[in-house]
């Protein structure tokens, strides 16, 4: 079995993955930015840290689940996304060149996506509205750099909208979790209003994902040199409204409407990913559906002592 280094593993995904892999009987290396009890601290910002656990680790696959928050200024994205990503890549091809190496991009990479281009495919030209979209553009654009002039292999996911127990709450269906369990704490109940409601996404289990990187580190690492992009998706488009209504059909008796039309995380009106490609790869298909993700996701939130990965 691989030996396997999750950078971030303390993350939403990161921590399903790791779970996902000890399952699958690999060794897991895991570093957190901040320390904590089991993990190896390591700030992809500091390159010294970063080359230090590259070089003890020796790890076959490298992960990379680092994400900065939308909230923070584009110098501070580009910072983890692009410099500190550089900065991975030149330790990896100094230690491990060998090594597969997986990269966290994203749906927001898109932007807004024609109608007539849905669900969209790894071939439609990035246009991101965001910054965060754009420093994670900014991302792919220097790991194919690094992947020609190192000869590593690497390989870039772009999840699009993930749910699932634990989901944290800068997210959309973890904001509206948060919002209704303290509805339900001060004996609120009714009608709940949602913001963006007319917005659509495709919701993929998180479960799903982490299968995803898994496949593909295990049956689809490309050559030295290259670079291999994939969605992860399921093809359905679904408003954000329709997921507030199944929540709140979860919580209580409340009723999810359409509320004011705010700025978001992406600044994306409809979503919808074409996942084709992966699925030819590796025969990927996704396990659950979004219902099935929203089940999971508030089973976790109301119930904050289980960790959320055991309450799905």
């Amino acid at each position: 079995m691989a030996t396997a280094l999750v950078l971030a593993g303390n993350s939403f995904v990161g921590q399903h993955l790791v779970r996902n892999l000890r399952q699958g009987g690999h060794h897991v290396v895991v570093t957190a930015r901040i320390p904590r009890p089991g993990l190896i601290p390591c700030d992809l910002t500091n390159p010294r840290q970063v080359e230090a656990v590259i070089a003890a680790s020796r790890a076959s696959w490298i992960i990379h689940c680092a994400g900065a928050p939308a909230n923070v200024p584009r110098a501070d994205m580009d910072r983890l996304h692009v410099d500190g990503t550089l900065g991975l890549l030149r330790a990896i091809a100094r230690q491990v060149p060998e090594s597969a190496v997986l990269l966290f991009g994203s749906a927001a990479e898109y932007g807004n996506v024609e109608p007539a281009a849905l669900p969209v495919c790894e071939e439609y030209p990035g246009r991101p509205d965001s910054a965060f979209g754009q420093s994670k553009l900014a991302q792919l654009q220097a790991a194919r750099q690094a992947a020609a002039d190192f000869k590593l292999r690497i390989l870039v996911v772009r999840p699009f909208n993930i749910l699932g127990p634990g989901l944290p709450e800068h997210y959309v269906a973890g904001a509206l979790a948060r919002r209704l369990l303290q509805a339900l704490a001060a004996n609120r109940t009714g009608l709940f209003s949602v913001a963006n409601g007319h917005a659509t996404r495709d919701w993929v289990h998180v479960r799903d994902v982490v299968d995803a990187v898994v496949g593909l580190l295990s049956q689809a690492v490309p050559p030295p040199g290259e670079v291999g992009l994939y969605n992860i998706a399921t093809g359905l488009e679904t408003p954000v409204l329709a997921l507030a209504d199944k929540m709140c059909r979860l919580a209580g008796p409340f009723q999810a409407v359409p509320g004011d039309t705010e700025s978001s995380r992406s600044g994306i009106i409809r979503s919808c990913g074409d996942s084709s490609r992966l699925r030819k790869t590796i025969g990927w298909r996704p396990c659950f559906s979004w219902q099935q993700c929203v089940e999971d996701l508030w089973r976790a939130a109301a119930n904050p002592s289980c960790p959320g990965f055991e309450c799905a």
